[in-house]
């Protein structure tokens, strides 16, 4: 693990303070280490069970912006840590793919 991908994780929490609950969760459930794969998992289901939520849009668009901007190493956290855990279509909650910014939905149809 990166030491810039755990300050990607915080840096997602500060700029959607909304997963600090979910952040810390996943520290007590991890031995207070972040895992950024696991971690981004986590969000993808907060996601899922709050397809309601203002702040999905803010933490895609987040997600989006650092996959645009991110080098390669970013690029495959995002992909392999949340991507590739999006529901198909027709499973429930394949909708939240509509609410992904325009390169992840462009990844999303390479990991699908």
């Amino acid at each position: 693990m990166r030491a810039g991908d755990v300050q990607f994780i915080n840096d997602l929490v500060e700029e959607a303070p909304t997963l600090r609950p979910l952040l810390q969760e996943h520290l007590e459930d991890n031995y207070d280490e972040i895992l950024p794969h696991l971690f981004l998992a986590d969000v993808l289901r907060w996601a899922l069970a709050n397809p309601g939520d203002d702040a999905i849009t803010t933490v895609f668009g987040y997600l989006d912006q650092a996959f645009r901007s991110g080098d390669d190493e970013r690029q495959e956290l995002i992909a392999t840590g949340f991507l590739e855990n999006l529901p198909r279509r027709g499973e429930v909650g394949w909708e939240v793919r509509s609410r992904l910014g325009p390169a992840l939905q462009a990844e999303a149809e390479n990991v699908s």
